[in-house]
Protein backbone atom coordinates (compact mmCIF):
# COMPACT_ATOMS: atom_id res chain seq x y z
CA UNK A 1 0.00 0.00 0.00
CA UNK A 2 1.53 3.52 -0.79
CA UNK A 3 2.12 5.44 2.09
CA UNK A 4 -0.28 8.59 3.20
CA UNK A 5 0.64 12.12 1.21
CA UNK A 6 0.90 15.32 3.09
CA UNK A 7 -1.58 17.88 2.36
CA UNK A 8 0.67 20.98 0.89
CA UNK A 9 0.94 23.98 3.58
CA UNK A 10 -0.87 26.73 2.32
CA UNK A 11 1.33 29.82 2.13
CA UNK A 12 0.79 33.13 4.01
CA UNK A 13 0.04 36.16 1.95
CA UNK A 14 -0.47 39.55 2.23
CA UNK A 15 -3.86 41.29 0.31
CA UNK A 16 -4.81 44.91 -0.10
CA UNK A 17 -8.41 45.99 -0.34
CA UNK A 18 -11.06 47.97 0.72
CA UNK A 19 -13.65 46.98 3.27
CA UNK A 20 -17.44 46.40 1.87
CA UNK A 21 -19.15 45.60 5.17
CA UNK A 22 -18.08 44.92 8.60
CA UNK A 23 -19.83 41.70 10.27
CA UNK A 24 -19.12 39.77 13.61
CA UNK A 25 -15.61 37.98 13.35
CA UNK A 26 -15.01 38.68 9.47
CA UNK A 27 -15.26 41.57 6.64
CA UNK A 28 -15.92 41.55 3.34
CA UNK A 29 -13.22 43.20 1.47
CA UNK A 30 -13.51 44.66 -2.56
CA UNK A 31 -9.58 43.64 -3.87
CA UNK A 32 -8.41 45.19 -6.78
CA UNK A 33 -9.74 44.56 -10.02
CA UNK A 34 -13.18 43.56 -8.41
CA UNK A 35 -12.65 40.39 -6.57
CA UNK A 36 -14.20 40.04 -3.04
CA UNK A 37 -13.50 38.14 -0.56
CA UNK A 38 -14.93 37.41 2.85
CA UNK A 39 -12.03 37.89 5.12
CA UNK A 40 -12.02 35.53 9.25
CA UNK A 41 -10.35 36.92 11.85
CA UNK A 42 -9.97 35.61 15.53
CA UNK A 43 -10.28 37.79 18.92
CA UNK A 44 -6.90 37.09 19.08
CA UNK A 45 -5.88 38.81 15.71
CA UNK A 46 -3.90 42.04 15.89
CA UNK A 47 -5.25 45.08 14.21
CA UNK A 48 -3.27 48.00 13.74
CA UNK A 49 -3.44 51.61 12.39
CA UNK A 50 -0.90 52.61 9.63
CA UNK A 51 1.76 53.50 12.10
CA UNK A 52 1.42 50.50 13.83
CA UNK A 53 -1.10 51.85 16.94
CA UNK A 54 -3.06 49.15 18.27
CA UNK A 55 -6.92 49.48 17.33
CA UNK A 56 -10.37 48.13 18.40
CA UNK A 57 -12.47 46.30 15.80
CA UNK A 58 -15.28 49.10 15.60
CA UNK A 59 -12.60 51.33 14.25
CA UNK A 60 -12.44 49.99 11.14
CA UNK A 61 -15.82 51.03 9.12
CA UNK A 62 -16.27 50.55 5.85
CA UNK A 63 -14.66 52.14 3.11
CA UNK A 64 -11.28 52.00 4.67
CA UNK A 65 -8.22 50.80 2.92
CA UNK A 66 -6.73 47.57 4.60
CA UNK A 67 -3.70 45.03 4.75
CA UNK A 68 -4.21 41.83 5.51
CA UNK A 69 -1.76 38.93 6.34
CA UNK A 70 -3.38 35.44 6.47
CA UNK A 71 -3.78 32.21 4.57
CA UNK A 72 -6.93 31.34 1.68
CA UNK A 73 -8.96 28.78 2.62
CA UNK A 74 -10.43 28.13 -0.72
CA UNK A 75 -11.22 31.25 -3.77
CA UNK A 76 -13.35 33.54 -2.10
CA UNK A 77 -11.82 33.12 1.92
CA UNK A 78 -9.20 33.98 3.67
CA UNK A 79 -7.80 33.56 7.02
CA UNK A 80 -6.32 36.70 9.08
CA UNK A 81 -3.36 36.49 11.00
CA UNK A 82 -3.13 40.47 10.87
CA UNK A 83 -4.70 43.53 10.05
CA UNK A 84 -3.72 46.74 9.17
CA UNK A 85 -6.16 49.55 8.62
CA UNK A 86 -3.92 52.10 6.59
CA UNK A 87 -6.84 54.74 6.70
CA UNK A 88 -6.50 55.29 11.06
CA UNK A 89 -2.93 57.27 11.28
Amino acid sequence: MPPALAAKPVPTVQVTGTVQRMLPYSLVLQMPKHRVVRVYFASITPLLARFGRTILVAEIKSGHRLVITGKYQGSKTFFATLIRDTSIT
